[in-house]
């Protein structure tokens, strides 16, 4: 296999894992209410996050925090 076959062969593998991050942020529940494309009621918001309300808190002002780029897997430390 020449270069140019590995070059393309390389790039289609890294769009169809664009296609699938883009397809999986569509489906993504926190990215639809970190942007607000889904009812919230936001008590904090800049341009990384969002801070909103649970619907079903587990204690008063329970508050659920999200980046509104979508993340796929957040490292705890």
């Amino acid at each position: 296999m020449n270069v140019m076959n590995r070059f393309q062969k390389r790039m289609s593998i890294e769009q169809e894992k664009v296609t699938d991050q883009m397809r999986e942020k569509e489906k993504c529940t926190g990215c639809m209410l970190a942007n607000k494309q889904r009812p919230v009621h936001v008590v904090y918001e800049d341009q990384l996050v969002c801070g909103i309300l649970d619907h079903d808190p587990f204690h008063e002002g329970h508050t659920l925090l999200f980046p509104k780029a979508h993340v796929i897997e957040i490292e705890r430390r």
